[in-house]
């Protein structure tokens, strides 16, 4: 049972090493066309701006875009196309054979 737990731990904390890469923060150029007046933090968002991150949240550049959202949305209509563009996951493939 100890080699089990050893392994699984192993498995967790090599997970968490390769988690984040500067690839995975990367905002498109489009994102830091955003003007400054609009770009909000985190205490400035509220029920009707845009929630979008752009950049790196542990950079002082990290931003939300700020625009304005249609009625209950959580990003502006331009980020909610971007978020709807996201690849699906794979489909899960089981090993038992029936």
């Amino acid at each position: 049972m100890q080699t089990r737990m050893t392994r699984m731990t192993n498995r967790f904390e090599r997970f968490e090493l390769n988690t984040r890469n500067d690839a995975d923060w990367d905002a498109s150029a489009e994102d830091f066309l955003i003007p400054q007046s609009q770009r909000r933090t985190l205490l400035q968002l509220n029920d009707h701006t845009c929630r979008w991150p752009v950049g790196d949240p542990a950079s002082p550049k990290f931003f939300f875009c700020g625009a304005a959202t249609d009625m209950s949305q959580t990003y502006c209509p331009k980020h909610c196309v971007r978020a709807s563009n996201l690849v699906p996951p794979a489909p899960i493939r089981s090993s038992l054979s029936l």
